[in-house]
């Protein structure tokens, strides 16, 4: 997982990132995001695309804790406040629901994660590994509608 500001990132760390993700990153920072149409696919390049959601925060109990195999995400928050929840994988997880291929999202029982929150604010971002267990859309204090980007990179560009 890293966590960091579309606004407010340096050189250094972005050279630390694989080409795939600097150039997600640099494109998304070239862009209004807020002017992105909502739940479209939009292509970066072949192999990278993003969605833009509008969707209401909730308590965790009903967040469910996920993982993805084939691509990398990157949650960037376009407006709201949302809290996400990370964990390692550690392979004891228990699947509740699987769904391979194009979908590419494994839900987990949440009884044994042990999750770290963070809050996202607008034009933060947090790069989630297909070794990181995550739940988004975590309300802060009370539910509210938050507007964010997901942009997913083929794990084959890493």
């Amino acid at each position: 997982m890293i966590y960091g500001s579309l606004y407010h990132i340096s050189s250094t760390q972005m050279s630390a990132f694989c080409p795939a993700i600097n150039r997600a990153i640099t494109w998304l920072q070239a862009q209004n995001l807020s002017a992105l149409p909502l739940n479209e696919k939009i292509f970066i390049e072949d192999k990278i695309f993003l969605s833009v959601v509008e969707k209401e925060t909730k308590p965790l109990s009903e967040c469910r804790p996920e993982v993805h195999r084939r691509y990398l995400d990157i949650h960037v928050l376009i407006e709201g406040v949302e809290r996400i929840g990370i964990a390692f994988d550690d392979g004891q997880n228990e699947i509740l629901e699987q769904h391979p291929g194009e979908r590419d999202v494994i839900f987990y029982n949440d009884a044994k994660i042990n999750d770290s929150f963070l809050a996202l604010h607008p034009g933060q971002f947090v790069i989630v590994f297909p070794e990181d267990v995550h739940r988004a859309l975590y309300m802060r204090d009370i539910p509210q509608t938050v507007r964010k980007a997901v942009v997913k990179i083929d794990i084959s560009l890493l």
